[in-house]
């Protein structure tokens, strides 16, 4: 009877373990955090890392600001990341690439919003999109690349074995 209550113990604290997010690392040159408003900022080669099942994403940028959750200092609710250099941000997944202007990730729906001269490269299939905006949810490798006013989007698509490039 012990060692049944045992093995569920050891169960359930496991899928408790799996179901914590792995831990968002920041680097900079200079950081700061006001406990306050649970707000933290990096600044000077800023580079964010995370890992999913898919393995590890990074995001870089020039200077990033972080909203913690109440609950949990180490979670993020959203992270703000953008360029003061001629320098993109650049967010960079095992499934993609993304460069911008700004970057927004949302922590509740692991999205991420980019804006300003966006390209948007599928690594695996190396299809390109470029536009104004772009929303990449980082779970589904799903993205869509917006232009605005007069601009157009432009997507050079490989569509398999038989396209080639003139």
């Amino acid at each position: 009877m012990k060692q049944k209550i045992l093995l569920l113990c050891l169960l359930s604290s496991s899928l408790v373990i799996a179901k914590v997010p792995p831990p968002l690392r920041v680097t900079a040159d200079e950081m700061t955090y006001n406990d306050k408003t649970k707000i933290s900022v990096a600044q000077g080669k800023a580079v964010a890392t995370f890992s999913n099942s898919d393995g590890k994403q990074i995001l870089q940028a020039d200077s990033m600001t972080a909203h913690h959750n109440d609950d949990d200092v180490n979670g993020v609710d959203a992270l703000f990341a953008k360029s003061t250099t001629n320098v993109p941000v650049l967010f960079h997944s095992p499934a993609l690439t993304a460069t911008a202007t700004t970057c927004r990730y949302d922590g509740k729906t692991h999205n991420i919003f980019c804006s300003g001269c966006v390209k948007v490269t599928d690594l695996k299939k190396k299809d390109t999109i470029t536009g104004d905006t772009a929303t990449i949810n980082i779970q589904t490798k799903m993205y869509r690349v917006n232009s605005i006013g007069d601009n157009l989007s432009e997507a050079i698509l490989h569509t398999g074995p038989t396209a080639h490039n003139p």
